[in-house]
């Protein structure tokens, strides 16, 4: 636990460096402009959760700045080499730099949501109500699902140097409503292909998150299934940072 803390102090220092101090503020500063465009047009006074439209934008576009280069970068660089010198396990480093990413973009989640709630429940002119429960609700939703593409992202990066895994994980969005659609409407039928699309392109979090904004019952059965996935992409890459070739002889 104790290399695990002094780990992650020195992996969040050297995280944010200017430009990605910058490059996050930009992200942040999107989502809110996109957020109160919406809601200052919206002309409502009751809403379901804050942070509905531009939550997902900010959450997909942070894990591909943030984790890019997670594990490869590093290998890269020589970074990963001198920190398993300092009696820490792949699995430490690893589990340390979900951390560190998960934290950055959950820190920008949370501005994204907090701004535009604090202003138009307390300064605005026309105020806005947002359900509290379902507000937190989704937020949690989100970051789960968020955690869920880290870890992706780290797993792809185990196998590619550099930030490539960033340009995968996007690919591997953008696919997965595409081929879920195609799949779903054309081979319904198909037991063992339904079973691999749910593995390979989980939704259990992103249908959860559906079913929180349109007010429906609470999505018990998606909430178990995105845990499952997080299980499984996260035992893929605790198996492949044991791949990873680095120099053994100074391990």
């Amino acid at each position: 636990m104790k290399n695990f803390s002094i780990l992650f102090k020195a992996e969040f220092r050297r995280f944010w460096s200017p430009a990605m101090l910058i490059a996050a503020l930009g992200i942040v500063g999107i989502g809110e402009v996109i957020e109160f465009i919406i809601a200052s047009a919206a002309q409502i006074q009751k809403a379901s959760v804050a942070g509905g439209t531009s939550l997902g934008l900010v959450s997909t576009f942070a894990v591909l700045l943030f984790s890019a280069g997670i594990v490869g970068g590093d290998i890269r660089s020589g970074w990963m080499r001198t920190v398993l010198i300092r009696s820490v396990t792949r699995q430490q480093y690893v589990l340390t730099k979900l951390a560190v990413v998960g934290t950055a973009t959950l820190l920008a989640m949370l501005l994204t949501v907090a701004i535009p709630v604090v202003y138009f429940s307390a300064i605005a002119p026309q105020k806005i109500a947002f359900d509290a429960a379902a507000t937190m609700t989704f937020f949690l939703l989100t970051s789960c699902q968020t955690i869920l593409l880290i870890i992706v992202s780290a797993f792809v990066s185990c196998w590619l140097t550099g930030a490539f895994n960033s340009l995968v994980v996007y690919i591997w969005i953008s696919a997965a409503g595409i081929l879920e659609m195609f799949i779903g409407r054309t081979y319904w039928n198909v037991s063992w292909l339904m079973t691999a699309k749910d593995f390979l392109f989980p939704s259990g979090f992103q249908n959860a998150q559906t079913a929180v904004k349109l007010g429906a019952s609470f999505p018990t059965a998606d909430i178990l299934w995105g845990t499952a996935s997080v299980a499984f992409f996260l035992s893929l890459t605790l198996f492949s940072i044991n791949k990873v070739q680095v120099d053994v002889s100074t391990e």
